[in-house]
């Protein structure tokens, strides 16, 4: 987060998520980004396996997810619910994230990809 200009920096990150590229420490990675999510009061939803890379010094980077605010996120999960019926339920959390979660839809989660 750059707090200054209240945006997100973007960086290109090349190597995609695969058993081979996780890295070892992947649940210390995702704690931190759950622990600044956290200290914000934000969530991420849609965070699946291909929405994380891995760049060259070995930290997971995510490309691609949707933030809200605790509020905004109980909306959402009750519209996605209602018009999108190709979901299982809910957003579910990740083991070790309580701030990043997936859709039960079929792909697979980081803790699939990386055990």
């Amino acid at each position: 987060m750059d707090d200054e200009k209240k945006r997100y920096v973007c960086e290109k990150v090349s190597r995609e998520l695969s058993a081979a590229s996780c890295p070892d420490d992947f649940k210390e990675q995702m704690k931190e980004v759950n622990s600044l999510l956290e200290k914000e009061d934000l969530y991420l939803d849609d965070v699946h396996s291909k929405n994380w890379m891995v760049d060259d010094n070995g930290n997971l980077k995510i490309v691609d997810c949707e933030v809200f605010t605790p509020t905004e996120l109980r909306i959402q999960k009750w519209m996605m619910n209602i018009i999108d019926d190709s979901q299982v339920d809910e957003s579910q959390c990740h083991s070790n994230g309580d701030r990043i979660m997936h859709w039960k839809d079929g792909r697979p989660n980081i803790e699939d990809i990386c055990r």
